[in-house]
C-alpha cells in the first residue's frame, strides 16, 4: 500500500464499551468485537484503545478518535467540607469544586463525560452523601456501607488482638456506618 492511500483515511472514529470488572475497565470496540483492552483508568482508556487499533491488520488511520460509553453507573461522593461543596469521583480519580450542591449530577456528568469523550446524557450517576459530614462519633471508624462494617465486625470478632469486643454494626445518623461493642436495646429494630 503506497503513502496516498494512508494519507487518503486520516481519521476514524470508533465507539467503545467500557464495563467495570471491579477492578479494572474492560474495553470492548463495536466495530472490532474481537479486540479487548483493560485498564485501571478511563483516563487512558481512548489512547489504549487507538493504539490498539492501530496495531489492527487492515488499518490505515492516522488519526483515531475514540468515543467511550460506560455500562455501569459511577458512584459520586458529594463533600462538604466548611463552606465549600465538591464532589469526590472515585472512578476517574477526580475531585471537583462545586458551587451549588443542587447542580452534582450534572456537574459530575459534566466532568466524566468530558473525560471518557462521551455525551453526558449516556453517565448514570449514583450520588450519596458524604457519610463523615456532621458525624456524631467521628473518633469512630466510619464505613460507607453495611457490608463494609459487617466485613470489619468479623475480623475484629476473630481477632484476640482487639481491644474492644464489637458485637454488632448500627447507622449512624450521618448515614455511614459503625461498630459498637454495646448490646441492642429492647425494643429497637436490629441493625445486624
Amino acid at each position: 500500500m503506497d503513502d496516498e492511500t494512508v494519507l487518503s483515511c486520516p481519521r476514524a472514529v470508533t465507539e467503545v464499551t467500557a464495563t467495570w470488572t471491579g477492578k479494572s475497565w474492560v474495553l470492548q470496540c463495536n466495530e472490532y468485537p474481537d479486540l479487548l483492552c483493560e485498564t485501571l483508568s478511563l483516563e487512558d482508556a481512548p489512547q489504549l484503545v487507538a493504539e490498539a487499533i492501530r496495531h489492527m491488520p487492515g488499518q490505515h488511520a492516522t488519526d483515531i478518535v475514540t468515543s467511550i460509553t460506560p455500562d455501569c453507573s459511577f458512584s459520586v461522593t458529594l463533600v462538604k467540607s466548611q463552606t465549600q461543596w465538591s464532589l469526590w469521583i472515585p472512578s476517574i480519580g477526580a475531585s471537583v469544586p462545586l458551587h451549588c450542591q443542587n447542580d452534582a449530577v450534572k456537574v459530575a456528568q459534566g466532568v466524566i463525560a468530558k473525560q471518557l469523550n462521551t455525551h453526558a446524557n449516556l453517565i448514570q450517576i449514583k450520588l450519596r452523601r458524604s457519610a463523615s459530614v456532621g458525624c456524631p462519633t467521628p473518633g469512630k471508624t466510619l464505613y460507607h456501607s453495611k457490608l463494609d462494617a459487617k466485613i470489619a465486625l468479623a475480623s475484629t470478632q476473630r481477632s484476640r488482638k482487639s481491644s474492644r469486643e464489637e458485637t454488632r454494626v448500627y447507622r449512624c445518623p450521618c448515614g455511614g456506618w459503625h461498630l459498637t461493642s454495646h448490646p441492642k436495646m429492647k425494643g429497637t429494630k436490629q441493625s445486624m
